[in-house]
C-alpha cells in the first residue's frame, strides 16, 4: 500500500522498477546494494528490490532473516569491470565465461551457482538458439 517504503539501487529507472512490483510504494534510492540491503535490515523500509542473485546468495545464507518473494521481473544486464587496453584479457575473459555459462564445460559454472545461489541454473537445449 501507500505507506510500504521499498530500497533500491539508484539509477535512473528506479522509480519505474518498483511501481512494477509496488505501484503504490514510497522509493527510497540508495547508491549501492549494500545499502538498500542495510536500510532493510534496518527496518527504514520494508522491501529491498534487487536482483536475483544477490536475493538468492542472502537467502541462502540467511534463510531465517530474508525472503524471497518469489515475484520476478525485469531482466537485468550483469556485467565486470576491467581496466581498459587489454584486448586479450578481454577476449580471454568474455571467452571463459561464455564457455562456461553456455559451453561444454558447464559443469563448474554450475555447481558454483548452485553453493552461491541456492539454485540450479536453468537446464540448457542443445541445438540451434529458439526463434
Amino acid at each position: 500500500g501507500a505507506t510500504a517504503k521499498a530500497s533500491v539501487l539508484q539509477n535512473v529507472d528506479a522509480d519505474k522498477l518498483v511501481a512494477k512490483a509496488l505501484p503504490r510504494a514510497q522509493v527510497l534510492q540508495l547508491d549501492t546494494q549494500a545499502n538498500a540491503i542495510q536500510a532493510l535490515d534496518s527496518g527504514r523500509v520494508d522491501a529491498a528490490v534487487i536482483d536475483l542473485s544477490t536475493v538468492g546468495w542472502l537467502v541462502k545464507r540467511n534463510p531465517d532473516k530474508y525472503l524471497d518473494s518469489g515475484y520476478h521481473y525485469e531482466t537485468q544486464i550483469y556485467s565486470a569491470a576491467m581496466r581498459q587496453g587489454d584486448l586479450d584479457w578481454l577476449q580471454f575473459v568474455n571467452t571463459t565465461l561464455n564457455v562456461a555459462m553456455h559451453g561444454h564445460q558447464t559443469d563448474i559454472y554450475d555447481a558454483a551457482f548452485e553453493e552461491f545461489f541456492g539454485a540450479k541454473p536453468p537446464r540448457r537445449t542443445p541445438g540451434f538458439p529458439v526463434i
